[in-house]
């Protein structure tokens, strides 16, 4: 009932909106502590390059960055000759890809509020370097792995929604930084694997447990109730052994009796085993005037 109201509360329609908001929180607190910049000087040659400025004609032709995305930077650069488009770029797809992955968090907890906040501290810690001390390879790295992080934890990960947001970040990095991209390629590749070997598995292991929950109850089994050990004896009984074996003989003991007599019953803890606590010793007749006090 609990997780039922909170899921009215924090619903689908408000996923994006709560997402927004850590993001937006987590990158006021880092602005506020840090300011960002370019943490190699291949970035800031880029920049240079492609706003003009490193010699005095812009162009787009960059080392790892594909030419229709550096094209496309050139051409906003002249239209906004004042704003850094570049680490403007960079600087935003770091917190695109940490919105995509709390949104995702989101959802597959179950709206869970402590797994939110955990998740949101990891990525900002985790992502920390990226996001305030930004380079194109770190932006490009993140972008493949986001992406196959969504797409490996999405329930119709092949179907077109699956695939759309995934390709686009994958995208994202090919035209980032084509290095990285073909680092993380491998690891799509063997994430499209397991999922063709393992889904015919998991269908069967699936179709199994749901004929195993619609078939009929097996009849009940009576349960067992444990009966405790009660000893019958009563305080104050006696009981008498007589000794008139070979070995009593060869200790002097022949026609001699042990007596044991019941002192109390006891109980270790409560719902266990009663015993006996018994008293014994030698006698020479059956009589005897010991009492139990």
């Amino acid at each position: 009932m609990k997780k039922q109201n909170r899921m009215k509360i924090m619903g689908k329609e408000n996923t994006y909106l709560y997402s927004l908001c850590i993001v937006m929180a987590c990158m006021i607190i880092n602005m506020i502590i840090w300011k960002p910049y370019y943490h190699v000087n291949d970035d800031y040659i880029i920049r240079d390059i492609l706003s003009g400025r490193y010699s005095g004609v812009a162009d787009a032709h960059i080392y790892n960055v594909i030419y229709l995305f550096a094209w496309i930077l050139m051409k906003l650069y002249a239209m906004f000759s004042t704003v850094d488009i570049w680490g403007g770029y960079l600087w935003l797809m770091m917190y695109v890809c940490m919105f995509l992955i709390i949104t995702r968090v989101l959802r597959k907890s179950g709206y869970n509020v402590i797994v939110l906040l955990f998740t949101a501290i990891f990525l900002n810690i985790g992502l920390l370097y990226g996001m305030n001390f930004f380079t194109f390879t770190t932006t490009g790295a993140v972008c493949a792995a986001t992406g196959l992080f969504l797409w490996s934890t999405d329930e119709n990960k092949f179907s077109w929604r699956g695939y759309f947001i995934p390709l686009l970040l994958m995208l994202a990095s090919f035209c980032t930084r084509k290095d990285t991209f073909f680092m993380v390629l491998p690891f799509y590749v063997l994430a499209c694997i397991h999922e063709i070997v393992s889904s015919p598995k998991r269908k069967t292991v699936l179709e199994k447990l749901k004929a195993k929950l619609l078939s009929p109850q097996p009849e009940a089994k009576p349960i067992r109730i444990k009966k405790f050990y009660e000893c019958p004896w009563n305080i104050g009984d006696v009981f008498a052994y007589p000794l008139i074996s070979n070995l009593a003989k060869e200790n002097g003991l022949h026609g001699k009796f042990i007596i044991f007599q019941v002192a109390a019953k006891r109980k270790m803890k409560k719902n266990v085993d009663e015993y006996p606590v018994v008293r014994c010793w030698i006698a020479e007749e059956l009589t005897f005037t010991r009492r139990i006090r």
